[in-house]
């Protein structure tokens, strides 16, 4: 009682989806009693809702039991980007003048400065692995 599981098709019998739904807890007893304080009141407990979830194990690491976080798409900031510069050598024009009567001018060569271009349009992108979508139940009993 209380295990979550995923299936490639519809729930089976005494199994609730993980879909945020409010239960009571005469409904289910032996679930309610399983379940952590945090999904729970006197008299009714609200399972998750895992709809377009991925699932990370709780533990004494990053994630406690039942924190959220993530998004479906994200726009990169600038403080995001690795820091990083964009050199540009700009092209050289050979230039030796002579004209009568004008002393010569020694060739020199010239670089001629150019701006670059900005690109990109900002959106927000995908951000996910891979996936296959499944259905998620959790066992509630067989009362």
């Amino acid at each position: 009682i209380g295990q979550i599981s995923s299936f490639l098709g519809e729930l089976p019998t005494f199994w609730l989806p993980l879909d945020g739904e409010t239960n009571d807890k005469d409904d289910y007893p032996e679930l309610w009693e399983a379940l952590d304080d945090q999904y729970k009141d006197s008299t009714t407990f609200t399972l998750p809702d895992l709809s377009d979830l991925f699932l990370a194990v709780a533990g004494d690491g990053v994630y406690g039991l039942g924190d959220t976080g993530g998004e479906e798409t994200h726009t990169l900031t600038i403080a995001e980007m690795p820091g990083h510069t964009h050199t540009y050598t700009p092209p050289l024009v050979d230039i030796d003048l002579e004209a009568v009567g004008v002393p010569d001018v020694a060739a020199a060569r010239l670089g001629i400065p150019t701006a670059t271009g900005s690109t990109g349009g900002g959106d927000a992108h995908e951000n996910r692995p891979p996936f296959h979508a499944v259905t998620m139940g959790i066992f509630a009993g067989r009362d």
